[in-house]
């Protein structure tokens, strides 16, 4: 039920760098990542521990991302 598929993925950290960059440490990302949980249809009452699942896995692509240049 609280998945996201690797579109959903791509499509979230593309308006979390259009919007942010690529400066974000984790904190500010996981918050950012909360904040656009809440717009996905049951994501807006997501266990804590999922929703720190799905945002690790947010966060290494978005690292993953920053360390590519062709991406900026």
């Amino acid at each position: 039920m609280h998945t996201l598929t690797f579109e959903q993925i791509a499509m979230l950290l593309d308006i979390i760098t259009s919007i942010q960059g690529y400066e974000l440490g984790y904190l500010d990302f996981s918050n950012q990542a909360l904040f656009f949980f809440e717009d996905i249809p049951g994501f807006e009452t997501i266990p804590l521990s999922v929703a720190n699942d799905i945002v690790g896995k947010l966060w290494s692509n978005y690292c993953e991302q920053n360390k590519n240049p062709s991406v900026h």
